[in-house]
């Protein structure tokens, strides 16, 4: 969770404590401190408080408020009448194992005359399995629950995930795994368990630990651009994986440059880009351009014949300080299509460049 967001939810409980000092508590709860037990990461688990109006007025609840967004609650009725009750479920899931305390506040309408009701919910999280992931032929990286996974570039003939998931025995044994994954773009095309390496292994008998290799494939043709997308991997009831993705498919022509910033115009040194081709593709013999925008007025382009190769293309883009003075004083920015050709074709790479013109500071230079 967001340190920021954590930090506010719990200085709204405190600031919401304190304003309620004078205030009488006619609502109980039941238990007060609720023990969740020990249980899985991305496993969620449930129960139930009672909350009882000791009280000779009915009892609104405004809303109810926990300090972590891992607290998912539900009530039944917000208005509980004198001597009446109502349940309130508390569900708890967290991504990340080790063991928590948090706090659930039901806060009351009337504020001036009730006291909030303040729940604790306690537990113990494990992380029965782990994980790597990655493409088809490349290094993976460990997943992290804290964020997405950012997978880089990738060519949109090769968007194949895979995914090596490893278990500490004590909580879950690869082998009982029955395997569904869940996802908007890709689905299981096979898996496979492989040994791991015995060196550093503590071996039991002829057993090994090993890797639950599964391998996934597109549902359909993915189109080049930022894709992004939640892998969802189910073991078993209670183990589960829940994977954001995040990455950029390209075709045959690219540029890892999707944004060139040249900052302040009047001072900006050249910078330089590089077309890549893939694919077996051949790089363009007679590369164009033709861009849109503002800045593109003052925006220069030149290629490096000499730097270029058989697999890429380096040019170079500066700024014509002359051209300067009649763009507006403003933020400017352009959008540069790359291509061969007469027009440009599905080939053809997009590339946005920004700067700030400030005149007031060219003059001073001047």
């Amino acid at each position: 969770m967001n340190k920021a967001k954590t930090w506010f939810a719990c200085a709204l409980i405190v600031t919401l404590q304190v304003s309620f000092a004078s205030a009488k508590q006619i609502l109980k709860a039941t238990p007060e401190k609720i023990e969740l037990g020990t249980f899985n990461t991305f496993q969620v688990k449930e129960t139930l408080v009672t909350l009882k109006n000791t009280g000779r007025k009915t009892f609104l609840v405004d809303k109810i408020k926990a300090d972590c967004a891992c607290i998912r609650t539900k009530i039944n009725t917000k208005e509980i009448s004198p001597g009446d009750k109502a349940e309130l479920k508390i569900a708890a899931m967290q991504r990340t194992e080790g063991k928590f305390s948090h706090n659930v506040l039901v806060i009351p309408k009337d504020r001036e005359n009730y006291e909030p009701v303040r729940i604790q919910a306690t537990g113990k999280v494990v992380q029965p399995v782990s994980a790597n992931i990655g493409w088809v032929g490349k290094t993976p990286k460990t997943f992290n629950p804290e964020g997405p996974m950012r997978l880089g570039l990738v060519h949109r003939l090769s968007t194949k995930p895979v995914i090596y998931i490893t278990a500490k025995n004590e909580h879950f044994k690869l082998r009982d795994s029955i395997i569904d994954v869940n996802s908007v773009r890709f689905e299981l095309d096979d898996y496979r368990f492989e040994k791991l390496p015995a060196t550093g292994q503590i071996e039991t008998g002829d057993e090994r630990k090993e890797t639950l290799v599964l391998s996934l494939k597109p549902k359909q043709t993915l189109k080049t651009g930022i894709m992004r997308d939640f892998l969802r991997v189910k073991l078993a009831d209670e183990v589960r994986l829940h994977i954001p993705i995040i990455c950029r498919i390209v075709g045959n022509v690219y540029t890892a440059e999707q944004m060139i910033n040249l900052g302040t115009l009047s001072h900006t040194e050249p910078k330089e880009l590089l077309i890549h081709f893939t694919n077996d593709t051949k790089p363009w013999e007679d590369i164009k351009w033709a861009a849109k925008g503002y800045l593109s007025e003052a925006i220069s382009i030149s290629k490096q014949q000499s730097e270029s190769t058989e697999s890429c293309i380096k040019l170079t883009l500066s700024v014509d300080q002359s051209k300067l003075s009649g763009l507006p004083k403003d933020y400017l920015f352009c959008r540069i299509r790359f291509y061969q050709g007469e027009v440009a074709d599905e080939d053809a790479v997009s590339v946005l460049v920004d700067g700030f013109n400030n005149l007031e500071n060219m003059d001073a230079e001047l």
